[in-house]
């Protein structure tokens, strides 16, 4: 996903390594500065906790979340529930892009 990201949008991406003690958040890349991390969803609820973990984990240097639509989903109700999510949340601003079987869909971009 990273070499993805890369050549398709740029920029200066690091894999991150994986958390080392018990419930460390660590966030999967640092890309152009900023924490992003990787999820699958196979559910519009399940994409909807996959988020909320991910908030979690990029919270104190957001740059946004990869959702990887593992199945078909009705996106105006998934996008409807990323709203819901970003309403709840306590991040300021937060890019989301949505991908299915490698390609990109949308990306969903939330200031407040």
């Amino acid at each position: 996903m990273a070499e993805w990201l890369r050549q398709t949008f740029g920029g200066d991406i690091k894999l991150l390594p994986e958390a080392t003690q018990r419930g460390e958040k660590m966030s999967d890349y640092l890309w152009n500065g900023k924490k992003w991390e990787l999820k699958g969803a196979q559910s519009i609820n399940g994409a909807d906790k996959s988020l909320q973990h991910a908030i979690k984990q990029i919270h104190d240097n957001p740059g946004g979340v990869i959702l990887d639509l593992l199945e078909e989903m009705d996106l105006p109700q998934l996008e409807r529930q990323i709203l819901g999510r970003f309403l709840r949340s306590n991040i300021n601003s937060l890019d989301v892009m949505l991908l299915s079987k490698g390609s990109l869909l949308k990306i969903i971009r939330h200031k407040k």
